[in-house]
């Protein structure tokens, strides 16, 4: 059986049809379940998560406190397929393009979910984790 998610996390769902503040993580499940693209925000005292999802792809990313942004990396998988450098501005760093390409970058939508759900029970960005369903060799981080 899995580790339960941690009740340190606070979470919070934006979507063209839903804002919320304060969910649970049942409830985040329950509502990113009908909804075809949207934002996880998890956040505790030690980190913070981000999983951005559209009906195909999903996002991943996780800061500890005053560290970098970290973002998985399949090193089975083509690098020029998972290179989201052309999706940011050089001069101050906001997101360009179409969003759901970004997202392609990344991973599939279920496979999003459980490296996120994962990772929240650890506190990190799982290093070699081979969740059920991931395609690639493993995972380590850029």
């Amino acid at each position: 059986m899995p580790k339960p998610i941690p009740k340190r996390w606070s979470f919070s769902l934006t979507s063209e049809e839903f804002n919320s503040v304060d969910l649970s993580w049942p409830d985040v499940l329950k509502e990113t379940a009908r909804l075809k693209s949207g934002e996880v925000a998890a956040s505790s005292d030690a980190a913070s998560a981000q999983l951005e999802f559209n009906a195909t792809h999903a996002a991943v990313l996780f800061m500890q406190r005053g560290g970098d942004i970290l973002r998985p990396y399949f090193p089975g998988r083509p690098a020029e397929g998972q290179d989201i450098t052309a999706f940011y501005c050089d001069c101050c760093g906001d997101l360009l393009g179409p969003r759901d390409e970004y997202l392609a970058r990344f991973m599939e939508r279920a496979e999003g979910f459980r490296l996120f759900e994962a990772m929240l029970r650890e506190v990190e960005l799982p290093r070699g984790w081979a969740g059920e369903g991931l395609k690639g060799e493993g995972e380590v981080l850029e």
